[in-house]
């Protein structure tokens, strides 16, 4: 696959978090973003009610393979493509339960955006377009991109034991959430997690 990669990663040795569980009207996270009121990038920490969250970093592509589990045994790879002036953003998150008890983490709907979402310039980034449909509901386990393999934030959780059910304490997970941008520029996209329905947002570039 041929990809234009671009990849703004956190310090080395940051504990952070972001990520996976119900989801919430818009309505609720108080409107669109605007990129130039958020102030935290990548690589900022955050703790909401129990939850530590940062965005890790991204990359971008043109073509992307989603891999998904089949009862067959093997994995199925089904791929997405950039359109026009498209570019794929695959966005990684990281997520820790501080709290003393059990959390839920905020979770990507299977083929929507559910408590995670992109913005760019105040609209709603898209999942990507599958070239060829496809009959799997579930999410992707990783996500493919010039030969290397980010799984995804909702599989990690589930392998983390933290999803469907909530995270034990201390459990700590990192993946990769996958959207379409128009006109794609760092700077003007914003990405949000919903906690309790409260949004936690970021920057993806200054």
């Amino acid at each position: 696959m041929e990809f234009e990669r671009r990849e703004f990663l956190a310090a080395a040795g940051s504990l952070a978090a972001a990520g996976l569980a119900g989801c919430v009207g818009q309505a609720a996270l108080g409107g669109r973003p605007d990129a130039g009121t958020v102030d935290r990038t990548v690589g900022d920490t955050v703790e909401r009610d129990g939850l530590r969250l940062s965005v890790e970093g991204f990359e971008t592509a043109t073509r992307v393979g989603r891999v998904y589990d089949c009862p067959c045994g093997e994995p199925v790879v089904k791929e997405s493509v950039a359109g026009d002036d498209e570019t794929i953003v695959l966005t990684r998150l990281a997520l820790e339960n501080v709290a003393d008890g059990p959390r839920e983490f905020p979770a990507r709907a299977t083929e929507g955006t559910g408590d995670v979402r992109l913005y760019a310039r105040g609209a709603a980034l898209a999942v990507p377009r599958l070239t060829v449909e496809t009959s799997y509901t579930h999410a992707p386990i990783r996500f493919e991109t010039d030969g290397t393999e980010l799984v995804s934030l909702q599989h990690a959780a589930t392998e983390a034991g933290a999803h469907p059910d909530p995270a034990p304490p201390g459990t700590r997970i990192d993946g990769w959430v996958c959207n379409v941008a128009p006109e794609f520029d760092p700077a003007e996209t914003v990405v949000e997690v919903a906690v309790d329905g409260e949004p936690v947002r970021w920057r993806l570039g200054e």
